[in-house]
């Protein structure tokens, strides 16, 4: 971790070493603050859509199905869902893609059945109209599921879910009575850092359309990043569409080796359905966040994006007469700065 910097006299940079014995150029004030005016003008979109990329991708290309089920097959699913139990070679022949993990569901593929988790998206479970099953399902040992959801007896769409700690599948109703459902993808997890997002998706015309993707919640802390930073979303309500998100952001203190929190708060967004989109669109006009804020709280190569989305926020830091809160927004400014160029000149061959 790099030490701080206080040289205030002079306009020219000088070089400290960090623990990893890496050249570290300690930049004059001035122009850690051209660095952070220079980022602050640019179009946000140019971090934006490569930070949303994969989590993007992955939302709107989960399988679509158009399997029709015949009367005495869906007569069987039904009554395996309610017993919580289907015969292997049933669930080989009507699920596309599904391999049971053979060494774990041993005794079961043996004694020729298999436990399948069942999820009713109607008021009354007995009407199997909207629904998912998952087969050979242990919330204690998968970390991730193939889900596949009906529309009556049509198979419409195969999921792959990576929960990490277990399936969280939930559902509405939209104010147009359509069924929607939505649960958390695990991107990344370990101590002291994990990332997860919403995904929420509707049945319309005998398919599933992805409608939302938002984050759930984030962390990040210190000894992964130069910044530590946390993001938790919860549902407000349904209808129309509310999320509420919880966010803190804190930067190292090199002088009393506290962390400085630089911003925390919590705001509520509207999420209105867009009929010519097929999408919930989010209204930022009374929310304290906006796509760019959010997005800065992917755990992704975003330190560009967070300094141009709250350029407002570090300006203010800098001219703050708490001499910590400054010192520290401009030791933070000198590593992305740092790593900016150390990256630029590795392209260049340098």
């Amino acid at each position: 971790m790099l030490t701080g910097f206080n040289d205030k006299t002079t306009d020219k940079p000088s070089v400290l070493t960090n623990q990893d014995s890496l050249i570290t150029i300690a930049y004059p004030e001035k122009e850690l603050i051209n660095f952070l005016d220079s980022v602050g003008k640019l179009n946000p979109d140019i971090w934006a859509n490569e930070v949303s990329f994969y989590p993007d991708s992955l939302f709107k290309n989960q399988k679509s199905l158009n399997n029709q089920l015949s009367e005495t097959d869906f007569k069987t699913l039904k009554s395996g869902c309610k017993k919580k139990i289907l015969a292997v070679d049933f669930v080989k022949r009507i699920f596309p893609d599904f391999q049971p993990d053979t060494a774990y569901f041993k005794q079961e593929i043996e004694e020729g059945n298999l436990p399948v988790e069942f999820y009713s998206f109607d008021a009354d479970e007995d009407e199997f109209k909207h629904f998912a099953i998952v087969p050979a399902y242990d919330d204690g040992y998968s970390w991730e599921c193939l889900v596949y959801f009906f529309d009556q007896n049509k198979l419409v769409g195969e999921h792959k879910v990576y929960h990490r700690y277990g399936l969280d599948l939930e559902h509405f109703k939209d104010n147009d009575n359509k069924t929607v459902f939505y649960y958390r993808q695990n991107f990344q997890s370990g101590s002291g850092i994990w990332w997860y997002n919403y995904n929420f998706y509707k049945y319309s015309d005998n398919a599933i359309i992805p409608v939302l993707n938002e984050l759930q919640n984030a962390n990040l802390q210190y000894y992964w990043s130069v910044r530590s930073y946390w993001l938790e979303t919860s549902i407000v309500t349904t209808n129309p569409l509310t999320l509420k998100m919880y966010y803190y952001n804190e930067f190292p203190d090199r002088i009393e080796g506290e962390p400085i929190q630089i911003l925390e708060d919590s705001t509520e967004i509207i999420y209105n359905w867009d009929n010519h989109q097929n999408q919930f669109i989010a209204d930022f006009t009374n929310s304290k966040l906006d796509r760019y804020k959010i997005l800065s709280y992917y755990l992704a190569d975003n330190e560009l994006l967070f300094i141009n989305s709250q350029y407002k926020l570090l300006k203010d830091l800098i001219a703050d007469k708490n001499q910590v809160k400054r010192q520290s927004t401009l030791d933070y400014l000198n590593e992305v700065k740092n790593e900016y160029y150390r990256r630029q000149r590795v392209k260049a061959g340098q």
